[in-house]
């Protein structure tokens, strides 16, 4: 059967859809393509769905959400939890676009209006879909019912993995980025709240993603909200729902941390929050029950919370904007995330990486940079750091007429001057980066002493088990960092 743009083999699609006319529709259209082929098995109800998938042997799941046991959001969040590995391609009708971008968000690949493509359209989205999801498996071995996932690539060019890490996507030999993938192995299995900070475009989600799928909760939901993108006025229902008949017309809604449940819920921009949903979202955190919109009554939900922000907390709450008790309870772990122009070694491993996955996705075969493309992506600020790299090289991609990336393919704002061979500003970037990763090291292992300690209820035998330190190391790092234990009632001065 003809359809899908991957001539060799053809590619394995599972369709849940309860409409046969629909079904008939995607059949004939992706039969109509003369330029691949496709496979395709159907089911009517997400439970056969769900046990097609279980059996093996697919590579993407074409889903429409309002199926006879299952409607909306719930839908791709209960096949995606199932399933978190393999790439879904959301089906909704011409009124619920929003829906469908709902569901990006949350990890669809792609989503497509019902009766607005054609045969090509539809064939050529399902086979980025795909081709996006192979992409991201840098060391992937993931085949039909590939549950292991890969480990996090710490180079794209050696394949170097770092163990205990599940995710890929993420490149990195930068001391300071290693530090802090170091800290998430250690917690990615406990239940600690996790703060990341960096500016915009340095990877927070992916270190998210790294923790939750590197935990026991991995094969449950992972949530995304973006709390600057959604409007205040709708944030609270968005992540706590909407009670039946709150007003004429407003249906039943779970939100982002009932969808959650089991699982990670990834509040990203956290500090653009406005104070009166801080002291909702504090409740919460506190007491695991959430409350509807509208509702009365409270459903209790377990968990796991991840959140991030490109601004400065601590002035935040100097200037009252962010509450004190709810950064402490966000705060357990803190992760800070170097921007890439302190990342100068992982430029070309990135740029490797993100030319792989350009060529894939637009049928190049460039083999890399030329050197002085080389000197100027080293030398440039990158105030959008790896977010704007990944758009610069997907632009010199497309773009470029030979083998290499050449500096024409560039933008004009990277054709100025650049050091020449030999001046680069090695050593002061190193001098930079080594007080930057001592001060911030220092503060993750600050942190991380202060939850032994406490685990341990303070006695110090106990927290070097739990370290896997000795005794003294423990004295050692409590001397160091000037740590004394809080006094109470029953230790007076």
């Amino acid at each position: 059967m003809a359809g899908c743009p991957v001539p060799e083999p053809p590619v394995r699609l599972l369709l849940v859809e309860d409409n046969p006319g629909d079904v008939d529709l995607v059949r004939e259209m992706l039969d109509s393509t003369a330029t691949s082929r496709c496979e395709i098995s159907h089911a009517s109800r997400l439970s056969d769905g769900l046990t097609q998938l279980a059996g093996g042997g697919h590579e993407i799941v074409l889903l429409d959400l309002g199926l006879p046991d299952s409607a909306g959001l719930d839908t791709f969040y209960t096949l995606h939890a199932a399933a978190p590995w393999i790439p879904v391609v959301v089906l909704t009708g011409s009124s619920d676009w929003e829906t469908g971008i709902q569901a990006v968000a949350a990890g669809a690949q792609d989503f497509l209006v019902k009766g607005t493509v054609d045969g090509e359209t539809l064939a050529r989205r399902i086979r980025y879909a795909v081709e996006r999801k192979r992409a991201e498996r840098t060391t992937a071995d993931i085949r039909e019912r590939g549950r292991e996932m890969t480990e996090l690539v710490i180079s794209a060019t050696r394949e170097r993995t770092l163990p205990g890490l599940v995710y890929d996507g993420m490149i990195s030999c930068n001391p300071q980025m290693l530090a802090n993938l170091g800290v998430v192995r250690k917690v990615a299995d406990t239940n600690v709240p996790v703060l990341i900070r960096g500016e915009s475009g340095t990877g927070k989600e992916l270190v998210a993603r790294a923790l939750h799928h590197s935990g026991r909760r991995s094969a449950l939901p992972f949530i995304v909200v973006n709390c600057a993108a959604v409007p205040e006025t709708l944030l609270e229902a968005e992540l706590f729902g909407i009670h039946k008949g709150i007003a004429t017309g407003v249906t039943e809604r779970k939100g982002k941390f009932e969808a959650a449940d089991g699982g990670t819920l990834f509040l990203d921009e956290v500090g653009d929050m406005s104070p009166q949903l801080q002291a909702k979202l504090l409740r919460v955190l506190q007491d695991s029950l959430v409350e509807r919109v509208g509702g009365h009554s409270s459903v209790k939900v377990d968990v796991r919370v991840v959140a991030a922000t490109n601004q400065d907390l601590h002035h935040r709450i100097t200037s009252g904007a962010f509450r004190k008790d709810l950064y402490y309870r966000l705060n357990a772990v803190e992760l800070v995330l170097p921007p890439l122009r302190g990342r100068a070694d992982d430029i070309r491993e990135l740029a490797a990486y993100f030319i792989r996955k350009f060529n894939t996705e637009y049928g190049r075969a460039l083999t890399g940079v030329d050197p002085e493309v080389a000197r100027h992506l080293v030398a440039h600020d990158w105030p959008g750091n790896i977010r704007q790299l990944e758009h610069v090289i997907k632009r010199a991609v497309v773009v470029s007429e030979g083998s290499t990336i050449r500096l024409q393919d560039l933008p004009e704002e990277f054709k100025g001057n650049v050091p020449p061979v030999g001046h680069e500003p090695a050593g002061q970037l190193r001098h930079v980066r080594a007080s930057i990763e001592a001060e911030v090291c220092g503060d993750v292992e600050k942190r991380m002493l202060l939850d032994y300690m406490e685990k341990a209820k303070w006695n110090a035998t106990k927290a070097a088990k739990l370290a896997g330190y000795s005794r003294m190391h423990i004295y050692r790092l409590l001397r160091k960092h000037g740590i004394t234990r809080p006094k109470t009632k029953e230790q007076p001065g």
